[in-house]
């Protein structure tokens, strides 16, 4: 007899719905500043934002810790599309 091949996932697909998604917080002691931007994009391209809003969300993620806060009250200045966030975000954190 021959075995029985299932195609069926091995467990339950489990969704997160968009308002359970963690928002990302940077840590410059555990991750570059590449890897935080990549996991930043996926949150968004996860919540569903378009990516024009990309940076006006940005508010959201800096304001979980107050000295990012600050840095991005005044980076907010000079980022204006997303391509200027990231390289003012390698610029400033990727060095730490």
């Amino acid at each position: 007899m021959a075995p029985v091949v299932s195609s069926a996932p091995p467990g339950p697909i489990i969704y997160q719905a968009a308002s359970n998604i963690p928002t990302p917080k940077f840590d410059p002691k555990l991750e570059t500043a590449e890897y935080f931007i990549d996991e930043v994009e996926v949150y968004m391209r996860r919540k569903r934002i378009p990516q024009e809003d990309w940076v006006i969300m940005l508010s959201q993620v800096f304001n979980q810790d107050s000295e990012q806060s600050i840095w991005w009250k005044r980076a907010k200045m000079v980022a204006k599309t997303w391509d200027d966030f990231k390289s003012h975000f390698n610029n400033s954190m990727g060095r730490m």
